[in-house]
């Protein structure tokens, strides 16, 4: 489980009303969590997309987690179709680049190079 801070949301007086949590398909962390229930040092996040979550994951889970200070990477993986985009922070001022990933996705954040077919196997895309 990965919380987001930023999605404690208060009333007019001040009092916390809601805080709101993302469940991601895939978390990787390298170091520890402060807390014992939610990763708050993630490295990579993975998300499968499907109809019903693909606008939250490309858009708004997007965004807030890339504004987590340790994740490294984002990917999105698509199951209607043999489709992976890698989203990774680059250089010194964290700029977010965006990849298309043909037959092969390089996860330098964790060292791991995984072949798309490896992904996709079994599934009949």
């Amino acid at each position: 489980m990965l919380r987001y801070d930023r999605f404690i949301v208060f009333d007019s007086t001040g009092v916390m009303l809601a805080i709101w949590f993302y469940y991601p398909d895939v978390v990787v962390a390298c170091l520890p969590s402060n807390d014992p229930y939610v990763e708050t040092n993630p490295r990579l996040i993975i998300e499968v997309l499907s109809d019903s979550t693909e606008r939250i994951d490309r858009e708004e889970k997007r965004l807030a987690y890339q504004s987590i200070t340790t994740l490294q990477e984002y990917v999105l993986v698509f199951q209607e179709h043999r489709k992976i985009q890698l989203y990774h922070r680059a250089g010194e001022k964290g700029v977010w680049e965006l990849y298309k990933v043909e037959s092969s996705l390089a996860l330098a954040s964790v060292g791991v190079l995984v072949l798309v077919e490896w992904v996709y196997e079994g599934v009949g895309v």
